[in-house]
């Protein structure tokens, strides 16, 4: 029960946080009348393969194809690690032994 007060209250109080941000930046842009609106964010695509995100005035950019290369070194990495194979079998085997493949 605890549990479920503290996530109502963290969903509320986010919600109220996300409700001002929006709020505020609708009435900056409606008062101030900038010649170029204000946005929170953007994205865009300047070239296949590279994603740019514009967070509040600051610029990242993502390679794509690089950023992919390096999540699928790093997750071959992971799944080459004697620990999480040996951990990943003793989960399996409490699974399967608890739940049956034809249980149903």
């Amino acid at each position: 029960m605890p549990k479920l007060r503290y996530m109502l209250a963290l969903a509320v109080f986010l919600s109220v946080v996300a409700g001002g941000i929006v709020t505020a930046h609708r009435c900056f842009n409606d008062v101030v009348l900038p010649a170029r609106p204000v946005s929170l964010y953007s994205l865009e695509r300047p070239s296949p393969g590279v994603l740019q995100i514009q967070v509040m005035g600051e610029k990242l950019t993502a390679d794509l194809p690089a950023a992919r290369e390096r999540a699928v070194r790093a997750w071959q990495q992971i799944k080459d690690m004697p620990l999480i194979n040996e951990k990943a079998a003793v989960i399996k085997q409490v699974i399967t032994e608890q739940w049956p493949a034809g249980g149903l």
